[in-house]
């Protein structure tokens, strides 16, 4: 989600888009204001270099500047969601297809339970495939507010709906992934026992290095979220859960200006004083998705896991000037990771450093470090994710 922008020209002249980035040349020399409208329930923050030199920083939506003649300039945009809620999709009996649509022209689709946590504040509104048999359940919209949860909740009544629920009703144990935490025993209804991350769901969760999410009120609501994105601040926290760190610790505000008076804040100042290599960089965007390449340098630190010069020869989109490389090449060797595969289960020597990574890719990279390297385990099974 980019927002759109213009930039006008001194003599009038306005040129806008929405793309991810967009060259402008032949720009004739004199002032300009660069103008943001970022997506609906982010602020935006402006910064503007010279080559390598940032030669002015706006946390708001406009910034002017002086083109000189022949001079090149560059405009990077960040956007951080700071008007986000929590949106859950729930149906009696669960295994409904829905679709999910929001602000900013977001699109989910899945079956139930679903839950969404951080998405920006807006309309959302849900649809639901309809059972065999069964009337189509009507379409449902809720307003979701700062800081709000809105949750979509539905009762199905026919004879298909019946026949799912006392499936459920009779063995739910076989069906979803069990897990007691803080003391009470919680189904994780988007975890099924047969999906291939179930066994390692289990054990992060069980150890409390990645708990499921919880309501306003701190209570688990049985939703794991494996197909959710990690984000920096969730990987400064599993982080620290990982190598049983407490982050309390640390009685300072984090140097990251943005990341203060969060609920990550107490593990953004953490991971800045122990030098965390993402984290020592204060403008990070700790709610941005983490990738691939960071999660691994990042785990692979705080567990004091030595790292081998990278080759550039593991995977064929890690070159030795890849960030990270030396990090992600490391967990390759020690069968942590290993590189992609196509439909076929064919490996196609991709690895996806700069890709997002989800809870259920999460849950296996920390199940299985914490097997070889805080129970003596062996380093002999392979991850595919």
């Amino acid at each position: 989600m980019f927002g759109s922008w213009n930039l006008l020209s001194q003599g009038g002249a306005n040129r806008g888009g929405a793309l991810e980035s967009e060259t402008a040349k032949d720009l004739p020399a004199g002032s300009y204001l660069f103008l943001i409208n970022p997506p609906q329930g982010a602020t935006s923050t402006l910064r503007l270099y010279r080559g390598d030199t940032e030669i002015k920083t706006e946390d708001h939506s406009q910034m002017s500047f002086v083109l000189q003649e022949g001079e090149t300039l560059r405009m990077i945009v960040n956007h951080l969601f700071t008007r986000t809620g929590q949106v859950t999709v729930d149906t009696d009996p669960p295994g409904v297809h829905y679709r999910l649509s929001g602000p900013n022209g977001q699109r989910y689709e899945g079956d139930t339970p679903g839950a969404y946590l951080g998405v920006p504040e807006g309309q959302y509104s849900v649809t639901y495939d309809a059972l065999p048999g069964c009337i189509k359940p009507p379409p449902k919209s809720l307003l979701l507010e700062k800081d709000s949860r809105v949750s979509f909740s539905l009762k199905i009544s026919c004879d298909e709906a019946t026949k799912m629920r006392e499936e459920a009703e009779k063995s739910p144990e076989k069906k979803f992934v069990t897990v007691t935490q803080d003391g009470v025993t919680t189904i994780f209804g988007d975890v099924p026992q047969e999906a291939w991350f179930a066994s390692h769901v289990f054990n992060v969760a069980r150890r409390n290095v990645l708990s499921g999410y919880r309501d306003a009120s701190g209570k688990l609501t049985g939703v794991f979220g494996p197909g959710n994105n990690v984000t920096v601040a969730e990987l400064a926290k599993i982080a620290h859960r990982i190598a049983t760190i407490d982050e309390t610790e640390t009685k300072t505000p984090p140097e990251n200006k943005r990341a203060r008076n969060q609920w990550f804040s107490p593990f953004i100042a953490s991971a800045e004083q122990r030098g965390w290599t993402i984290y020592s960089d204060a403008t990070v965007d700790a709610g941005r998705p983490a990738t691939r390449g960071e999660v691994l340098v990042t785990l692979l630190q705080v567990l004091s896991v030595p790292v081998q010069w990278q080759k550039g020869s593991v995977f064929t989109d890690v070159s030795t000037r890849t960030p990270y490389a030396a990090a992600i090449e490391t967990s390759a060797a020690l069968n942590i990771v290993s590189g992609k595969q196509d439909d076929k289960g064919k490996d196609t020597g991709l690895f996806g450093p700069a890709e997002p990574i989800n809870r259920a890719e999460m849950s296996k990279i920390v199940d299985t470090m914490i097997d070889i390297f805080k129970t003596g385990g062996s380093s002999s099974g392979s991850s595919s994710k």
